[in-house]
C-alpha cells in the first residue's frame, strides 16, 4: 500500500522478489521516502513520522524469526499511538 507495488517485485535483472526483501534495509535505514507511491500526494514531515512507524512495526511483523515479531498487543500500541500522534499534531 506504501510502495504501489504488487508483492512481488522484478528488480533490475528482472527477477522477480518479494516487496519485503526489496524494501527491508530502506525502512531499516528510515528511508522509505525512496519508494513511496508517486501517484501519492508527498507526505507532511508529521505523516512521513508516522509512515515510518508503520513501516518500521510493518517490518517487524514479516520477521523470519518468530521471537523478534511483536505481540498483536504491541502492534496495536503502536498504531494506536501512531494514530494519536498524527491527530494531535493536525490540531
Amino acid at each position: 500500500m506504501l510502495f504501489g507495488c504488487k508483492a512481488y517485485h522484478a528488480n533490475e535483472n528482472d527477477e522477480k522478489r518479494l516487496i519485503v526483501d526489496f524494501v527491508a534495509p530502506y525502512i531499516a535505514q528510515k528511508e522509505i521516502h525512496r519508494f513511496l507511491d508517486p501517484k501519492v500526494p508527498p507526505p507532511t514531515p508529521l505523516e512521513m513520522e508516522a509512515l515510518t512507524n508503520v513501516a518500521s512495526l510493518a517490518l517487524d511483523c514479516v520477521s523470519k524469526e518468530c521471537v523478534l515479531r511483536p505481540s498483536m498487543t504491541k502492534v496495536a500500541n503502536t498504531v494506536q499511538s501512531t494514530l494519536e500522534g498524527i491527530l494531535k499534531g493536525q490540531q
